[in-house]
């Protein structure tokens, strides 16, 4: 829930922070509003040292470019290397030398699209195999002249991409949240890059009506599973599927109906408990319980009577410690559950993000 929270935060700032463009001036920013992020297929085989430096070379064109982006986005930047030739140099100590080609790939990593290719060749010389491989990508810059037009290219088809398949896109993510798979949808939409002006607002548009879905699904799962709970005589529990949920959604009368059964259920066990307490003039016991009362539920009323005999029957150090008593569990309390709270939000969201993008780039390279 708060990983779809945050993305429709996502999606309610960037759409109140778009500003009116014309749209020659909007063809021409499209470049520079496309996020890249470099990869590195882990099926090529190449070790951590090459892979890292790689990815270190590809991440500083992409900044020079103006592209860089961060990780698991849609577009991305491929790399595979090959031998062009193998040398062994023999002098005080056996040396390896290699010229290879890199060969770079722009595109869709979600679909597996091919936007824009690119090659050149560098040598290196190290003592081991992976020495010389590092060496040689060492030399690759990140200015080379043929990366302007390359990147120019990926970046046009991209454009492209989304101006020619936007309605199609729509229409995808539509049956996807039909499919009750709304997380799937809301990322399909939202992988639109804001160059596409007018597919991205549409996009934007119709993630937010998504996502609203989506909420109301898990309200009207989570009903179902709090009157569980209620049945089972699980009224904690029960709470917890409740939480978070606002009146302008439609499942929050039931919800709030729910909410009121369980406070009312609540106030009265924990009155009664304080009552048998104070009947045994266990007035310690009688300040825990009464502390469980809330102050907007039925009987806290007759709460406060309570606290108010038992108050009245203690001498004025016994009060004091009394009334003391009665405030610090309410305090107790209410931090306990706040805390619950926070602990469950923050393991479902640590859940929920684990599994990283895994890229299509099989049959790039030819």
């Amino acid at each position: 829930m708060k990983r779809s929270l945050l993305i429709v935060g996502c999606i309610l700032a960037l759409a109140s922070s778009m500003i009116a463009q014309t749209k020659t001036t909007a063809v021409k920013e499209d470049a520079a509003r496309i996020a890249i992020t470099p990869y590195v297929d882990p099926e090529l085989g190449f070790n951590k040292e090459v892979t890292k430096q790689l990815n270190s070379k590809m991440t500083t064109m992409l900044a020079k470019a103006g592209m860089a982006g961060g990780p698991n986005q849609r577009f991305i930047l491929a790399a595979n290397v090959s031998v062009l030739t193998e040398d062994i140099i023999v002098t005080t100590k056996e040396m390896f030398q290699y010229e290879l080609e890199v060969h770079l790939v722009l595109g869709d990593g979600i679909e597996g699209t091919k936007y824009a290719t690119n090659s050149f060749t560098v040598k290196g010389i190290g003592d081991t195999k992976a020495g010389a491989y590092i060496a040689a990508i060492k030399k690759i810059s990140p200015t080379h002249s043929s990366l302007k037009s390359f990147f120019e290219k990926g970046k046009q088809e991209i454009v492209n991409h989304f101006a020619t398949k936007c309605d199609f896109m729509l229409k995808e993510a539509q049956a996807m949240a039909d499919r009750k798979e709304y997380e799937q949808a809301i990322s399909s939409l939202t992988s639109v890059p804001d160059a596409c002006e007018e597919c991205y607002n549409k996009a934007m548009d119709a993630s937010v009506v998504i996502y609203q879905r989506m909420v109301e699904n898990d309200c009207q799962k989570n009903i179902n599973s709090a009157k569980m709970e209620i049945a089972n005589n699980n009224w904690d529990d029960a709470v917890i599927y409740l939480y978070g949920y606002t009146p302008d959604m439609e499942c929050y009368p039931e919800v709030e109906k729910l909410l009121v059964e369980i406070k009312d259920h609540q106030c009265a066990d924990a009155l009664a408990r304080a009552q048998a307490a104070w009947a045994s003039r266990d007035a310690a016991g009688a300040a825990e319980w009464l502390g469980e009362v809330a102050a907007d539920s039925k009987c806290y009323p007759e709460a406060q009577k309570l606290q108010k005999e038992v108050g009245e029957n203690l001498d004025e150090q016994a009060r004091k410690e009394w009334d003391f008593k009665v405030r610090q569990h309410r305090d107790q309390v209410s931090i306990a559950k706040a805390t619950i709270r926070a602990v469950r939000d923050i393991g479902v969201a640590y859940a929920e993000n684990q599994p990283a993008v895994v890229y299509r780039t099989y049959g790039w390279w030819w």
